[in-house]
C-alpha cells in the first residue's frame, strides 16, 4: 500500500448493540497483498448497506511524522467470482482522493477508518474488497440463517414478560424466570497471568422455556442466541452461547449458590476478544467472561401479592449483592 490510501474513523464498541443486519468481525481473508497495510476488522451488511471497518497499521517510518493518505473513490466490493461491482458510497469523516489529510499514529490505539458501500444480496458469503491501493480477496462473511432471529421472542417488553411468569408461576422451571444478569469481562495473558478486569452495565434477562431447552431473550424481545439445558439426573444446567459475528461459541455449567442465583464462567473467541481489546491485544491472550444471574421476584414472600406494578414497563435495576 502507498502514502496514499486512506484513514478514517470508525464507531468502536466495548460492547455490542443489538445488531442492524449481518455483522462478522475479525473475518477470514482468502488472499491480501503483502504491502496492505489495512486489516479488515468489522463488516456489517444491512438491508441498505455494506459498511466495511478496517485496521489501519502504518509504516514504521511515519509513526511520528505521519502519512498523507486519501481514499480513492473508485473502490468497490464485489462478491467473490463474480463481475458485479458496487462502489464506494462514502467514507465517513474521511476525505476523498484527490484531496488528503494527514494520519498521525497513536501507538496506544489502532488507528481504524469506515468505508460505506451499496447493500449486498442475501446469500453472499465472500467478498472482495479492491481499488487503486487496496486488494483483499476472499473476505468470509458469516451466514445469519445459521442462528436464530433475533426478534423471536412472544413478548416485547418486561411488563409482557412479567405478566406471563406470574400467570404460570406454579408451573415454571426453577431457571425460568426474569433475571437481573451482571457480567464481569476478565483478561488475561497466555500465560494465564491475570491483567484487568470490566464490569458491564447490568441488564434484565428472561428465560423461557422452548421445546427442551431454556432460551434467554432481553428484556425487548431479542433473542439472545444462547440457550440452556437441564442436565439429566444432576442438578444443574448446561449452557451455550454462540458469537456469529466471529462464528464461534463457548459453554459452560451453572452453579447455583441459592436457587436465585448462579453463575457461568466461559472463554470468549479469540477473534472477539482481538475486537474488544483492540491495541491491547496480544496473541496468546485469553478473555474470560463471568455471568451472575439474580432472580427478580415476582411475588412478595410475605403477602403472596405482586412485586412489581405491572402497568409499568421497566424494572429498576438495583445493585446486587456482591458477597458469595
Amino acid at each position: 500500500m502507498t502514502r496514499s490510501f486512506i484513514i478514517g474513523l470508525i464507531f468502536l464498541f466495548r460492547t455490542f448493540p443489538p445488531l442492524a443486519g449481518q455483522v462478522t468481525i475479525f473475518p477470514e481473508v482468502d488472499h491480501q497483498d503483502r504491502t496492505d497495510q489495512t486489516e479488515v476488522m468489522r463488516v456489517e451488511v444491512t438491508d441498505d448497506l455494506t459498511i466495511v471497518d478496517f485496521i489501519y497499521h502504518p509504516p514504521s517510518v511515519s509513526t511520528e511524522t505521519g502519512a498523507w493518505a486519501c481514499v480513492d473513490r473508485s473502490t468497490y466490493i464485489t462478491p467473490t467470482g463474480r463481475e458485479e461491482r458496487k462502489y464506494l458510497i462514502m467514507a465517513k469523516k474521511v476525505s476523498i482522493c484527490p484531496r488528503m489529510m494527514k494520519i498521525v499514529s497513536d501507538p496506544d490505539e489502532p488507528y481504524t477508518f469506515q468505508l460505506y458501500f451499496p447493500p449486498l444480496q442475501q446469500n453472499i458469503l465472500k467478498i472482495d474488497i479492491v481499488g487503486k491501493n487496496m486488494n483483499i480477496r476472499g473476505v468470509n462473511l458469516t451466514n445469519p440463517a445459521d442462528y436464530p432471529p433475533v426478534d423471536s421472542a412472544p413478548y416485547r417488553n418486561q411488563e409482557a414478560f412479567l405478566r406471563y411468569f406470574y400467570a404460570h408461576r406454579d408451573q415454571l422451571d426453577p431457571i425460568e424466570g426474569l433475571w437481573r444478569l451482571q457480567v464481569r469481562r476478565q483478561h488475561f495473558l497466555g500465560s494465564g497471568s491475570y491483567l484487568e478486569e470490566e464490569a458491564l452495565p447490568p441488564q434484565v434477562v428472561a428465560i423461557l422455556k422452548e421445546d427442551d431447552v431454556f432460551v434467554t431473550y432481553s428484556d425487548s424481545g431479542l433473542n439472545r442466541r444462547e440457550y440452556f439445558k437441564k442436565l439429566s439426573g444432576k442438578k444443574g444446567y448446561f449452557f451455550r452461547t454462540v458469537f456469529p459475528e466471529v462464528e464461534g461459541e463457548a459453554s459452560a455449567y451453572t452453579f447455583f449458590s441459592d436457587p436465585d442465583r448462579f453463575y457461568l464462567k466461559y472463554q470468549i473467541p479469540d477473534r472477539l476478544a482481538h475486537y474488544y481489546l483492540m491495541g491491547s491485544y496480544i496473541p496468546g491472550t485469553k478473555m474470560m467472561e463471568i455471568a451472575e444471574y439474580y432472580r427478580v421476584p415476582l411475588i412478595e414472600k410475605d403477602t403472596g401479592k405482586p412485586v412489581f406494578d405491572l402497568g409499568k414497563d421497566t424494572i429498576t435495576i438495583k445493585k446486587p449483592p456482591t458477597n458469595h
